[in-house]
């Protein structure tokens, strides 16, 4: 939840699927003429956005929130994309024995088809497709749209004397999640945009409220939340890029290791068969007959071999035509 260094009692989330959002946060670049007043620099994070989910913005401020005399109201105001999408009002509180006020907006209003009735949709969170061919007046088009998009601004005013009055609702110009949110290459310059804004197809139909007003108006805050998916918030550098897999020298070191646990896990598996205890007697002797053949070596009895004195001993049978070497 984001809060201000300068305001206790006071936070400030967006909602995603039901869900508090994880924020990110983001390097600071305050105007230079802001540095003397910190109630105006706003407060900026990075929060990861996917195609389909619903969001919210919740304000919450407990009996620790102390605001100036004679302010007894605090306002919301939701801005998505640079479109106004609605705002919320409630008491502040006054005693520790008051609960704390939570003031939400979750749904916009848009024109309904019934007489008598408008019909209030959610916001939801939709895939920003690119274009490479576009003529100069879509990328300058484009070019305005991309300035505020990806964008979730919530600006707290402290407000007193509140009056309702009947004015016609300007609607905001968020399209409808049937639509595709295209914008051209160009218009984007290098930025990170995945993801804009788009309303539900489903609504809920409701009795057209009366506008309120206040006598007078304090502005306190803005929290600023750039809405990005998973792989934008890697390229911005906000979250940490994904890991690579292991190296083949890496690999190579682990695989000794993992043929060991293979053996062990085979010997643990399939245990090792036990040779049988032969005996002497158990051994059969194969008996061969007598011969007086004297090529036939016995190798029961044999010496170990000496290369070098058999050398000097072998000798060559004489034949006629076959020669002995060993006299030359």
């Amino acid at each position: 939840m984001a809060v201000h260094p300068m305001i206790n009692g006071l936070t400030v989330t967006v909602k995603v699927d039901g869900q508090t959002a994880t924020e990110y946060p983001v390097p600071q670049d305050p105007n230079p003429q802001q540095l003397n007043n910190s109630y105006t620099q706003p407060i900026s994070c990075f929060i990861e956005s996917a195609s389909g989910l619903t969001f919210a913005v919740e304000v919450s401020i407990t009996h620790a929130f102390r605001a100036v005399w004679p302010y007894d109201q605090l306002l919301l105001s939701v801005w998505v994309d640079g479109n106004p999408v609605g705002c919320a009002w409630g008491p502040l509180p006054r005693t520790m024995a008051q609960r704390p006020v939570t003031l939400t907006v979750n749904r916009v209003v848009t024109p309904s088809e019934t007489p008598g009735y408008d019909a209030t949709r959610r916001l939801i969170f939709s895939a920003i497709s690119s274009i490479e061919d576009a003529t100069q007046s879509t990328i300058a088009r484009d070019t305005e749209v991309a300035r505020d998009m990806g964008t979730i601004l919530a600006t707290l005013t402290l407000a007193r004397g509140r009056v309702e009055k009947r004015t016609k609702i300007n609607y905001c110009g968020i399209p409808s999640n049937q639509n595709t949110l295209t914008l051209a290459e160009k218009s984007m310059k290098g930025r990170e945009l995945t993801h804009g804004a788009t309303l539900s197809t489903d609504f809920l139909l409701s009795k057209p409220i009366k506008s309120v007003d206040f006598v007078q108006t304090y502005e306190i805050a803005d929290f600023r939340f750039l809405y990005r998916s998973r792989s934008g918030l890697r390229k911005e550098l906000v979250l940490p890029p994904s890991p690579s897999p292991p190296g083949l020298g890496k690999v190579k070191k682990e695989e000794p290791q993992e043929s060991a646990n293979s053996r062990r896990f085979q010997r643990e598996v399939d245990p090792p068969r036990s040779e049988p205890n032969l005996s002497q007697n158990d051994v059969k002797l194969k008996k061969t007959e007598p011969s007086d053949d004297s090529d036939i070596i016995d190798l029961s009895k044999i010496e170990p071999y000496n290369f070098a004195e058999r050398a000097q001993q072998a000798k060559f049978k004489r034949d006629q035509g076959v020669i002995d070497l060993t006299s030359d």
